[in-house]
């Protein structure tokens, strides 16, 4: 089995095995990134692939899964002339965090935990709870008081346990922290955790491929916490830097109004 890369702080430079159950930096308690800087394959080489996003095997830092649920190669579809929709909510739990869930269901079967916490007010949690019931890994889904109960309906139907927590999504969050800081526990988080992003980033990789090897002017991309738009910067990044790109897209951040 291939060694996992490390985790480093990008504030600190504090460096983390691959096999740790650290979530966190042990200085600053930022987020960590990956040491991992891929070459993507060129475009005439992923002919015949698999049609999942485990086709970009060069540019992810897990072998093919033993839990993939088909994920990935969702379509993308002309509204007019000059704008593309790519339809994420075609994903196997309709939501385009199944492409990093996959990847930190299958980190969490190397690590062996004995349990996985994660934190979300709904598709995050969904997503991480169907690829952990794939993986046949027991989950816990901290949520915040007033999630949507269809969003709960969906977690528990993984077999995901369900934590309600008093507060809003911040609340939620601190008691999953809380959580993951116990022995044997794997932290599946979607914001602490880069495996997340270079699983996010193949959505970028898929757009490339469908347009002939070229993306458009412009990305626009909905943020929350804004994985997916760290996802595509990371695949952006990697394609210019392979040379498969002459230029890198505008990347657009929307975000919805508090309401």
């Amino acid at each position: 089995m291939t060694p996992l890369p490390d985790r480093y702080c990008p504030t600190d430079g504090v460096r983390i095995p691959g096999a740790s159950l650290a979530w966190c930096c042990l200085s600053c308690h930022g987020p960590l990134d990956l040491d991992f800087s891929p070459t993507p394959a060129p475009l005439k080489s992923l002919t015949g692939r698999v049609n999942s996003l485990w086709r970009y095997a060069e540019t992810l830092p897990l072998a093919p899964p033993t839990i993939s649920l088909g994920e990935g190669r969702t379509p993308l579809v002309p509204l007019t002339d000059d704008i593309s929709a790519k339809l994420d909510y075609l994903m196997p739990t309709l939501s385009f965090k199944d492409r990093g869930a996959v990847l930190l269901a299958e980190l969490a079967l190397r690590a062996e935990p004995r349990r996985v916490v994660a934190d979300s007010s709904g598709n995050a949690g969904t997503s991480v709870a169907a690829y952990c019931a794939r993986a046949r890994l027991p989950c816990t889904v901290y949520v915040p008081f007033g999630t949507s109960a269809k969003k709960l309906e969906q977690i528990e139907a993984h077999g995901a346990r369900v934590e309600l927590v008093d507060g809003g999504r911040e609340a939620a969050g601190a008691a999953a922290r809380r959580a993951a800081d116990q022995p044997g526990t794997f932290y599946a988080s979607h914001v602490y955790n880069p495996y997340f992003l270079h699983g996010t980033k193949t959505y970028v990789h898929e757009l490339w491929e469908d347009l002939g090897g070229r993306l458009p002017d412009v990305l626009v991309l909905p943020v929350g916490n804004g994985t997916l738009l760290l996802g595509a910067a990371l695949a952006v990044a990697e394609l210019y830097g392979a040379g498969l790109l002459d230029r890198r897209p505008a990347l657009w951040a929307v975000q919805a109004a508090a309401v």
